[in-house]
């Protein structure tokens, strides 16, 4: 398969505050900030009061309930897709942007980037991609089977190798692409497959939501197979993980070094995968059906394809459930970041919701 093209290595950026109170506020955009990982960043950015923050939010009502909370944040509503001019006048004065949009929208992503061609600075911006980047294909085999050798964020070659038709790499790649060519600083944020309750204001206002796909989907998948735990070829094949709050730790432990001045390695220096450990696919089914059920199931066996039709609804969503795509958060664990949730507790949090959907 093809494979994405080649940028010079970088070297790391100082971002200098203005540190006196006769300095205008660091001003930070985010797009996508009534999201999963969105909300809960700007959620947290709400603590630091000498930034200035805009949000902008696709929704009408949502944007309104923002504003009906006074909580000092600027909200603008359009799209990225659709506002090209908007953006333009948003990104004027921006000093990080943080973009949790949709990574798979490219015509959002470009006019995103021609908005800070047009910026007054160059804007820092960290770009939250997805592990889906890292899928393998491999239909439910174990990594040892599909000889799949988890990807470090430090490995540039390995992270050349990454093929162009990779999910989420087309804009990846126009995001690297930019900053090589000195218009941005890209710091390309990759989670895995985030869990847990997103908490915080947002959420209790109801805009925030959850958004863990994979355990809705299996979670779901028990409905149809009569809480027989079903999964996709063998069943053997581990995604990568983390939980919400240790994935928004590690996003504001980045933002603070670039507040404080210090240096962040960026453009395809610049990969940070957001991991703690991984689950196969099969244990998790298991689990979920035994608080489904109540009782430890006697059977576990692959879906029908009538079944994965039903549960996934496209051919790529199958394949990315059964693919493996396991990684390693080096560039986070050595800026400091310390995620201590992994595999018990993402299984804990499926085994609530299967608990739930029994009653």
């Amino acid at each position: 398969m093809n494979k994405q093209t080649i940028y010079k290595q970088s070297e790391p950026v100082v971002l200098r505050i203005k540190g006196t109170s006769t300095m205008s506020k660091l001003s930070v955009l985010i797009i996508g900030a009534t999201g999963y990982l969105g909300g809960s960043v700007l959620t947290r950015l709400l603590d630091y009061p000498k930034l200035s923050l805009t949000a902008l939010v696709r929704s009408a009502e949502k944007a309104q309930k923002i504003r009906d909370l006074k909580l000092g944040v600027r909200v603008v509503e359009g799209s990225p897709s659709t506002d090209a001019a908007l953006l333009v006048e948003l990104m004027a004065d921006v000093d990080i942007l943080i973009d949790a949009y949709n990574c798979d929208d490219l015509t959002g992503a470009l006019n995103i980037l021609a908005a800070t061609r047009q910026s007054k600075k160059r804007v820092h911006v960290i770009h939250v991609s997805g592990t889906a980047l890292l899928s393998d294909y491999s239909f439910g085999k174990s990594p040892a089977q599909a000889k799949y050798s988890d990807y470090d964020d430090t490995d540039i070659e390995q992270l050349r190798s990454i093929p162009a038709t990779a999910l989420h790499n087309n804009v990846d790649q126009e995001f690297l692409k930019a900053d090589a060519e000195g218009h941005i600083y890209t710091y390309l944020f990759v989670p895995g497959a985030i869990f847990s309750q997103p908490t915080g204001v947002l959420v209790d206002a109801g805009i925030v939501k959850p958004q863990e796909m994979m355990i809705y989907m299996i979670v779901a998948s028990l409905e149809l197979t009569k809480g027989v735990p079903g999964f996709i070829g063998d069943g053997l094949n581990e995604w990568a993980i983390v939980d919400i709050h240790e994935t928004t730790d590690l996003m504001l432990l980045m933002i603070n070094k670039l507040l404080g001045g210090e240096t962040l390695s960026h453009g395809i220096d610049g990969y940070y995968f957001v991991e703690n450990g991984t689950v196969q696919l099969k244990e998790l089914a298991v689990a979920a059906a035994k608080e489904f059920s109540g009782v430890v199931p006697s059977e576990a066996r692959p879906f029908t394809p009538e079944e994965q039709t039903a549960v996934f609804k496209t051919d790529l969503l199958t394949n990315i459930v059964a693919s493996n795509t396991g990684c390693r958060s080096t560039r986070g664990r050595a800026l400091g970041w310390k995620p201590t949730k992994g595999r018990a507790d993402f299984l804990e949090v499926a085994e609530s919701y299967a608990k739930k959907a029994r009653q």
